[in-house]
């Protein structure tokens, strides 16, 4: 936690990796914030993003069994999926990686539809650390057919449908027009 810690101030403070954005999102989420209590909260987002980041790059620790953090989650998923799998709907919250790989690593069939990272090199780091898990990664386009298949064979399949998604369903979120996607609908609808 303290070196997720200081990761979070060098990523804040020094690179002021996406400060700006960051910023300017929780003015637009959060207008009745002054600014010293915008600044407090956008610590605390980027002190969790290092606590994320720093507990990803422990992967590699996680070990394959069914206690720990995860257990509950793990063995709700499982009992969901069986007979017509299952479909989860998620977002880029919280350890939501780590639950996968341990789910996965588990013996829990899991599907994760992804985007590619811009950075090849690490695009390639992320899935290759995914994929050691037993996580099937699928891209975000073009591949429907399979996922119907993965529910057939009672699978799990994971989608994270946070991000802006050009051509979607238009909606409106803290006031500002957005697109998401209709695709978790449809894919149940199809099963």
């Amino acid at each position: 936690a303290a070196f997720g810690a200081s990761v979070a101030w060098v990523l804040l403070s020094v690179l002021r990796l996406r400060r700006r954005v960051a910023d300017e999102n929780l003015r637009q989420a959060f207008p009745e914030l002054g600014g010293r209590e915008r600044r407090h909260l956008l610590r605390r987002v980027y002190r969790h993003l290092g606590r994320v980041l720093v507990a990803t790059l422990r992967l590699p620790l996680l070990e394959r069994r069914r206690d720990g953090a995860f257990a509950d989650a793990i063995e709700q998923l499982d009992r969901a999926r069986r007979g017509a799998g299952a479909i989860v709907v998620t977002a880029h919250l919280g350890y939501w990686d780590q639950l996968a790989c341990a789910a996965a690593a588990t013996g829990l069939p899991l599907v994760v539809v992804t985007r590619e990272i811009k950075r090849a090199s690490l695009n390639r780091f992320w899935q290759r650390l995914r994929a050691r898990f037993g996580v099937r990664l699928l891209p975000a386009a073009g591949s429907a057919l399979a996922l119907r298949r993965a529910l057939q064979a009672d699978e799990v399949v994971a989608l994270v449908v946070d991000q802006h998604q050009p051509g979607g369903l238009e909606t409106r979120f803290f006031g500002r027009p957005v697109a998401t996607t209709d695709g978790p609908a449809r894919l149940a609808l199809d099963s």
